[in-house]
């Protein structure tokens, strides 16, 4: 017991703070839609919301197939995602049912709020637990993973989506999982299970999304660079590759097209054949995409997930001590990082930071751990204090920051933007929204809230806009400065 009191201490630590920070709100619009297909499942029997009910999910059918797909064959509704989302939604709903609590599509009562913040937070533990593991294969040092955790999930824009009850914590979780059984297996190919497993979590995450389909060739690529690491298990590999990974994928895709037959009516429907194909396509720039990703203030992945500036420094350690893994690490991130920046909407609006590659930067992780034990093991002490306080200070700051937005109502930037937009018809503000990171914005409003500064759009509109618009501005901003904590009134 006294041996695990550390890592005890740690997830107590961590579920305290996110219990501590549960929003107040849910995370509209995706998740409603997917969550209305639980409701459905529970009070009707199908995923599918009924032509009856159409009037409770009119306002998601502004455009057409962006959130429904309608199904005239069996009368219903289907969220255009896979079914995993739905499916996993339906715990916490059926909890609400069995105390009593009345489900509608829409609508999240007070106890509807806090069974989707624990079940984030039970979510969130597991992938505490599983990044815990996947640091394992670089260190078995409690601190540097211990640190590495803490700062990925509140330093980073991670914590912002561990309280949305949204797909992206899941996707965080699976995709984990997967590199975690996966680099398990590739060390011991005698445990098949997670040979298995690592089939599991890539099913779970195509049924979540379908371009996780993607991972089903990606993972038999890695899985053949790994036999030729260690060609003794080579026959015997082959066999278990193809029983415990290739079938297993391969049922859980034939489930996905078979549920996307039931629900979209053909077997090679995906969802996204309608109108939001206008936004979810891959026409885009692959260079603007990719520079969004590295160096846009309100995308880069440096700014938002800023353990990876430190894991730079790591990169090297890690190849020296596990070629395989960093390789494996650095495919998995290159692929997923090239097919968002090819599409025309890269940036996943709306969003708050880059959330369509979110789940791919967690694991990479690892590597600012292995950069924490060769900073512990530095010989020169001046220059390793120094080091260690300026890391400590860099990922308080961004903490901070964190906090500042989630002090905010889910996509503050947005809704402020949409009233700025309203009132200054003489003022042009594009260029302070797009090039203002959602962290400095919600430290610049939370002063404005606190009445120790002016919010800059204010200043700016001083002497363009009349006394009456900029009045009017304030007022519809006031609602917007109220308190996104589950525990603050």
């Amino acid at each position: 017991m006294s041996k695990n009191r550390p890592l005890i201490l740690l997830f107590l630590l961590l579920g305290g703070v996110l219990f501590f920070s549960m929003p107040k709100w849910v995370y509209s619009g995706d998740p409603i839609a997917i969550r209305a297909s639980s409701v459905s499942l529970i009070n009707n029997g199908h995923l599918g919301v009924p032509f009856r009910d159409q009037k409770a999910i009119e306002k998601f059918f502004m455009e057409e197939g962006s959130y429904f797909i309608k199904n005239q064959q069996r009368l219903r509704y289907y969220p255009k995602w896979g079914p995993a989302g739905p499916l996993l939604y339906t715990i916490p709903f059926t909890f609400e049912k069995m105390l009593g609590g009345e489900l509608n599509y829409l609508q999240a009562s007070e106890r509807s709020v806090l069974l989707l913040n624990l079940f984030n937070i039970l979510i969130a533990l597991a992938l505490a637990l599983y990044l815990y593991l996947l640091l394992g294969f670089v260190t078995h040092a409690f601190w540097p993973r211990a640190y590495t955790i803490l700062s990925a999930f509140f330093a980073t824009f991670l914590w912002y989506y561990l309280r949305a009850q949204s797909l992206e914590i899941l996707q965080c979780l699976f995709f984990t999982a997967y590199l975690f059984h996966l680099f398990s297996y590739a060390q011991n190919k005698q445990k098949s299970k997670h040979l298995l497993l690592t089939a599991f979590y890539t099913a779970a995450l195509f049924l979540l999304k379908n371009y996780f389909i993607l991972l089903v060739p990606i993972g038999i690529l890695c899985l053949l660079f790994i036999l030729q690491t260690d060609k003794a298990f080579r026959p015997k590999t082959q066999l278990q590759i193809c029983q415990y990974f290739i079938v297993p994928a391969l049922m859980g895709a034939g489930l996905l097209v078979l549920s996307n037959h039931i629900r979209f009516g053909a077997w090679n429907a995906t969802g996204y054949e309608t109108n939001a194909q206008i936004y979810a396509n891959f026409t885009g720039h692959i260079l603007s995409g990719l520079w969004g990703y590295f160096a846009s203030p309100r995308y880069s992945v440096f700014t938002h997930f800023p353990v990876l500036v430190f894991a730079l420094m790591g990169i090297k350690t890690v190849y020296q001590k596990s070629r395989p893994i960093a390789l494996l690490l650095g495919l998995h991130f290159m692929t997923f990082l090239c097919l968002f920046s090819s599409l025309e909407n890269w940036a996943g609006e709306w969003a708050y930071g880059p959330r369509l590659i979110l789940f791919c930067l967690i694991p990479l992780s690892v590597f600012f751990c292995a950069f924490l034990e060769s900073l512990i093991g530095l010989k020169n002490v001046i220059l390793r204090h120094t080091v260690i306080v300026g890391l400590i200070g860099v990922m308080l700051f961004s903490c901070f920051l964190q906090e500042k937005v989630n002090r905010f109502p889910f996509f503050i930037s947005y809704l402020i933007e949409q009233r700025v937009s309203h009132y200054a018809k003489n003022t042009d503000l594009e260029s302070y929204f797009q090039n203002t990171s959602v962290p400095i914005m919600a430290f610049e409003l939370d002063a404005f809230k606190t009445q120790q500064k002016l919010f800059y759009p204010f200043i700016e509109m001083d002497g363009q806009e009349s006394p009456q618009d900029m009045q009017r501005l304030s007022e519809a901003i006031e609602p917007l400065l109220k308190t996104n904590y589950y525990w603050v009134d």
